[in-house]
């Protein structure tokens, strides 16, 4: 086979394994040597190399993509930063094969560098939920990165109170949503504060609906808010002598930071009336936009 160009080789007929062979340089900026490496090594570096995701902060590696759980994280937030060397082209990733009700893996550029134009050390976004995967790739070399696939799944709660009987005139009054809808991402709080938590900054939608527990008289309103970090963020009113008629509220693209929380309130103007308790009627979402 000596002095035989790769044009004239006969076509491989049949699939390609692992155990085949390319021809390759090796070091083409420094010493080049020719060398031989086979189809698995080639596709473990264009699939990227598997790491494990562990219960600490960490620099990633070049065509690295980390994978794991994050359900056994007990105590912190931890961060992954991209490497700081890195050549056009190079990729990182993670892979969450468990979520966390609690902490978040938090992904941002290395010092110096930036990630879709945020600066490193400075929080582009998190994960939390099972099954999100984030691949970023370096466009300049040592210096930008980019997210390529933006696998991150949008978190969402909705939960609503039980009956509440009575309220005073003219009063906003909170809701304590004790029952769960949905909760895509640990948001809904129903045994403690009773709200829903903002787990990832970004662009939300807020939902809430309230129906009257006893009929107020002609002329008189009963109001439905969502509350941000509890002050009024949207409201709704009806004047209505029914208790068969609720009133629904809507912000949509909303934003949202981290630590921010939701809550529904209600308010009657006149006095001793309560709030149907009902997932039908009565209650408060919060759906991330990605």
């Amino acid at each position: 086979m000596a002095n035989v160009k790769i044009t004239d080789l006969t076509s491989l007929s049949g699939a390609l394994v692992g155990a085949d062979l390319f021809e390759m340089v090796d070091d083409v900026a420094g010493t080049p040597a020719s060398r031989k490496v086979t189809a698995a090594v080639v596709r473990e570096y264009s699939n990227m190399a598997f790491a494990a995701l562990t219960d600490a902060n960490f620099t990633m590696a070049v065509n690295t993509i980390y994978v794991g759980s994050m359900a056994a994280w007990a105590t912190a937030d931890r961060t992954g930063t991209l490497p700081a060397t890195a050549d056009v082209g190079d990729r990182c990733g993670v892979i969450l094969t468990g979520g966390n009700a609690t902490y978040e893996l938090i992904l941002t550029a290395g010092s110096g560098d930036t990630l879709n134009g945020i600066a490193g050390g400075t929080e582009w976004s998190r994960v939390f939920i099972t099954n999100e995967v984030v691949i970023m790739r370096c466009i300049v070399a040592n210096t930008t990165w980019i997210v390529e696939h933006d696998g991150r799944i949008p978190s969402y709660a909705t939960g609503y109170p039980n009956d509440i009987s009575t309220n005073s005139a003219a009063t906003a009054t909170v809701a304590p949503l004790v029952n769960a809808i949905s909760d895509s991402g640990g948001m809904l709080d129903t045994t403690t504060n009773f709200r829903i938590d903002i787990r990832r900054a970004g662009n939300y939608e807020i939902n809430v609906s309230m129906r009257g527990l006893n009929a107020p008289s002609a002329a008189q309103a009963q109001n439905v808010y969502a509350y941000k970090n509890g002050a009024a963020l949207l409201s709704m009113q009806i004047r209505t002598a029914s208790t068969s008629v609720e009133q629904c509220a809507v912000a949509k693209d909303f934003p949202l930071a981290v630590g921010d929380y939701i809550q529904l309130y209600f308010l009657h103007t006149q006095v001793n009336l309560g709030v149907r308790g009902s997932s039908q009627v009565t209650w408060c979402g919060v759906t991330e936009i990605l």
